[in-house]
């Protein structure tokens, strides 16, 4: 598999990074400012500026989760080149569909948004999970712990717009309220849990986490507390007074994660 260097890959970053700019400073131009008798229908305004923040948040955090997963990694696969194109493409539409919503909300124009957001999460889905392969293709049990950790938000997303989609159907303005909730709350989640990657990857490089055989094959309840026993750990280490009781501290996950396994 083809692998593009490091400049091309920071090429393609700021590539992105100035579209997705251009994007947002679309949509805000597309506000409408109507005037009734020489003075300006706030109502519509404000109403129109609600929906630019809908969208506002959804770019935003793309943007965010996007610098952050090319921010860790040096290479990335022509695949995903080819791909992080096709996610732009669809990004640039979002102008036209907040514009659709704001000129008439009724549920077509709404199902639409929530359909385009769902294609941005998937295809954003794959190009994370092709630039895991690459960082982790010597590492096959941490990207089994990056898809744990990182990915399982991608898919309550997903879940959380397919749900939207069918609710806008009935109740349109509802769910273009809901719509700003979830970009948001996928920002805090994924900003603390790349935290968490990012530690625990540094971890067992330094051979100082060891983490059971196959992340995958754990049941639900393990995993459940391998990510709360994770947390903590990296919690109390932050905390530590010096390095010793830093690695006393790992080393008590360690004892743990082996006991799991």
């Amino acid at each position: 598999m083809g692998e593009i260097k490091k400049r091309m890959k920071d090429r393609l970053d700021a590539f992105s990074d100035a579209i997705i700019a251009i994007i947002i400073t679309v949509m805000v131009l597309e506000l409408p400012i109507e005037k009734i008798g020489g003075s300006v229908d706030y109502l519509v305004l404000f109403r129109a500026i609600g929906i630019y923040a809908v969208s506002f948040c959804f770019v935003g955090n793309l943007w965010y989760q996007h610098a952050q997963v090319f921010n860790d990694t040096e290479r990335v696969a022509n695949k995903t080149v080819v791909m992080d194109l096709i996610f732009l493409f669809f990004m640039s539409l979002v102008p036209t569909f907040t514009k659709l919503m704001t000129d008439d909300t009724s549920k077509i124009t709404v199902m639409l948004y929530g359909t385009l957001s769902l294609i941005l999460l998937v295809v954003f889905r794959i190009i994370v999970s092709q630039i895991a392969e690459v960082k982790y293709s010597k590492h096959s049990k941490q990207h089994e712990v990056f898809n744990y950790i990182f990915a399982r938000n991608f898919n309550y997303s997903i879940a959380a717009y397919v749900i939207l989609i069918v609710l806008a159907f009935f109740f349109p303005r509802i769910a273009l309220v809901l719509f700003i909730i979830i970009p948001i709350w996928s920002f805090v989640e994924n900003s603390h849990e790349h935290g968490t990657l990012s530690l625990a990857t540094r971890g067992m490089e330094e051979g100082r986490i060891q983490v059971p055989e196959s992340v995958k094959n754990l049941s639900p309840d393990q995993k459940k507390a391998l990510r709360a026993k994770l947390a903590s750990t990296i919690k109390a280490s932050r905390g530590a007074k010096d390095e010793s009781q830093k690695r006393e501290i790992w080393s008590q996950f360690a004892e743990w994660a082996a006991d799991q396994r």
